[in-house]
């Protein structure tokens, strides 16, 4: 499966004090009652590019991982955003987060 609970993804790849790349994905959900729920992240894909300071999406395969999602669930998953991690115990968004952020 390429997406997981979101408590799930987010403890698995930390970064913290541990050497680790970043890591990122995409953030799925659906609307129900007028409201958005967060439901899955995927995780990272081998086509990635991740440092311990950076990470870089392959576009392709979290276009798969969303196209993927969407159909199977007839429709009702939808992506919402994306995630990634900072190599920091109490990250804080970086001035590309920020720029992206926005970004219209």
């Amino acid at each position: 499966m390429c997406c997981q609970l979101t408590r799930d993804v987010l403890d698995r790849f930390t970064q913290g004090r541990k050497k680790a790349p970043e890591a990122g994905g995409v953030i799925m959900g659906k609307l129900f009652g007028g409201e958005i729920q967060l439901r899955w992240l995927s995780v990272p894909t081998p086509l990635d590019q991740a440092t311990r300071d950076n990470f870089e999406r392959h576009t392709h395969s979290a276009q798969l991982i969303i196209d993927y999602e969407f159909y199977n669930s007839g429709g009702e998953m939808i992506y919402l955003g994306e995630w990634h991690t900072h190599p920091e115990p109490h990250p804080s968004p970086s001035r590309t987060d920020r720029e992206m952020i926005r970004r219209p």
